[in-house]
């Protein structure tokens, strides 16, 4: 009998043994089925190196895409020759155009440079119309009109007049319209100041006169030029009311203050007699009245004092009660260059002579001395009393 073979069924596939099968169809129908790896590199061939070699000559390369040119350079050059002919600087106006592009506006020496390259960025086209503003202030270099020698300062919009240069620039307008307040005994003056775009205005109000002085629409490159313009304002109105002292005020250096004395004025009168005194005889002056006062006398000192400035007197006297130089502790405000100032002495954490809102450094020092020199001086006559009644007493016992 031969051996009986089983006829596969009709419409079904033979069976094949579970390792032929493919290993990604076992992992569907039995996700627990564990591969060798053999089995599973068998059913993930490995790309040959004959794909990865193929190169399609038609595929374009890839180029990369302008963004922006970034450089400053024309900025830097255009900016520093302003600062060195002591011109206004430029302003700036960007324009967003449809196509995302900037279109950028310069206004530059009364006149006005517009780029319209549709620039990819806000730098870009500033430094292309700089270009242009730098080839225009060569041009002017070379037909005269800007130069470092002579040059002017701003008067009003930025375009000095012919007649002023240097010494115009250098009178201190702020400082002088302070001492003339000062001496008049007028509250100190109240500066406001006013910003558009990076252009500065400034007004001064002053008590007892309703109107400031000034203009905010009137602009200027830097705040310090904006109150000097101000202060000249002040000036001017008070000299056209004739309230103004007969010193010449537009000559730099000339103050409010009246002259000082000077301390040899009578010494060509008094030197043929010094030669003749006898040794040990004090040197001595008329008072106008008959009575001789004597140079080395310090409690009849006080023309030496008015000559001599607060700060310097309180020095003089923290040093004659040992306390060393005073320390003065400025703190900034709210307004520009305005300070509240104190003073005091090593070793001792309390401060006197607090004053505030004082315009200046130099001037706030002068008001704090000014107003701790009370105090010190009140501590000296004491102090002075007491070595009195010492000295009294030592006498006394002396005598006994």
């Amino acid at each position: 009998m031969s051996p009986t073979t089983s006829s596969p069924v009709p419409g079904s596939s033979p069976q094949k043994p579970m390792h032929s099968r493919s290993s990604s169809t076992a992992l569907i129908q039995n996700p627990d089925t564990v591969l060798s790896l053999d089995e599973y590199l068998s059913a993930h061939p490995l790309p040959s190196r004959a794909d990865n070699s193929k190169f399609d000559a038609s595929t374009p390369i890839p180029v990369p895409t302008p963004l922006s040119t970034r450089s400053s350079a024309a900025i830097s050059s255009l900016h520093e020759k302003c600062q060195y002919f002591g011109v206004e600087r430029p302003v700036f106006e960007y324009e967003e155009g449809k196509d995302g592009g900037w279109a950028v506006r310069m206004r530059f020496w009364g006149e006005e440079v517009v780029e319209r390259g549709q620039f990819r960025s806000k730098r870009e086209g500033k430094e292309a119309v700089c270009v242009r503003g730098l080839e225009m202030l060569v041009r002017k270099e070379e037909r005269g009109e800007v130069g470092r020698t002579g040059r002017t300062r701003s008067v009003g919009q930025g375009q000095g007049e012919s007649g002023g240069g240097e010494k115009e620039a250098m009178v201190n307008w702020v400082g002088m319209l302070q001492e003339f307040l000062t001496a008049e005994g007028a509250p100190k003056p109240i500066y406001q100041e006013y910003i558009l775009s990076n252009r500065f205005s400034c007004t001064v109000k002053i008590a007892d006169i309703p109107d400031p002085f000034g203009s905010q629409d009137q602009l200027f490159a830097n705040k310090k030029t904006a109150r000097q313009n101000a202060a000249k304002c002040a000036v001017d109105y008070y000299k056209a009311q004739a309230a103004w002292p007969a010193t010449d005020a537009s000559v730099p250096g000339t103050g409010i203050k009246k002259p000082k004395p000077k301390a040899n004025v009578l010494a060509p009168s008094r030197a043929p007699g010094k030669e003749n005194m006898a040794p040990g005889t004090r040197d001595s002056v008329s008072n106008g009245n008959g009575n001789g006062t004597t140079n080395d006398d310090d409690s009849n000192g006080q023309p030496q004092n008015d000559a001599m400035s607060s700060a310097a007197r309180l020095t003089n006297i923290a040093k004659e009660l040992q306390l060393g130089s005073p320390q003065f502790h400025l703190e900034p405000e709210a307004s520009v260059d305005f300070w509240t100032v104190s003073c005091s002495f090593q070793g001792s954490g309390e401060r006197i002579g607090i004053v505030r809102h004082v315009l200046g450094k130099k001037r706030a020092r002068e008001e704090c001395a000014r107003a701790a020199l009370p105090v010190l001086e009140r501590i000296l006559e004491e102090r002075r009393e007491q070595d009195a009644r010492v000295l009294k007493l030592a006498g006394l016992k002396r005598e006994e």
